[in-house]
């Protein structure tokens, strides 16, 4: 799998995920998605830090100023995560600030999947993003992360 096509599916992973908590309404049950959320976000990120984004930074002027768009994008999707810790589940402004972080990682996804990877597949090749894919597969398993394609059903 390339490394676009594995991005993908953490992306869609992680959106079920964030549609299970919104849709829970037991608080222990939300407290142990949110925690696969951040787990599955945390590895999503640093592997995009240490495997994708300097990659693609020897793409030129245009593909850094991509990478540097996600890392702040990246960055404030942690912050409202990290507020998230400070509200207790069983409240509504629970429910409110996973609804803005949804939405932020909604924003950062749909950038991600049409500007960047549009760039990206001609930027890197075919071959590069095959191998790419591989050393992040490798990455995600040694981080322990749910496997893309055979995870369980988060719903």
């Amino acid at each position: 799998m390339d490394a676009i096509e594995l991005m993908k599916e953490d992306h869609a992973r992680i959106s079920q995920l964030f549609d299970a908590a919104l849709a829970n309404l037991d608080p222990q049950a939300r407290s142990g998605l949110l925690q696969q959320i951040r787990a599955d976000l945390m590895t999503h990120e640093k592997m995009k830090q240490d495997i994708f984004y300097p990659a693609l930074r020897s793409g030129g002027d245009q593909a850094k100023d991509i990478v540097i768009e996600g890392e702040v994008e990246h960055h404030v999707i942690a912050v409202i995560a990290d507020s998230l810790e400070e509200v207790p589940e069983d409240v509504e402004q629970w429910r409110a600030k996973l609804k803005v972080l949804k939405a932020s990682l909604d924003e950062h996804i749909r950038n991600e999947e049409e500007r960047v990877f549009s760039r990206a597949r001609p930027a890197l090749g075919r071959e590069r993003l095959e191998q790419l894919g591989h050393e992040m597969a490798t990455f995600k398993n040694r981080q322990g992360a749910t496997p893309n394609a055979a995870g369980p059903n988060p719903k």
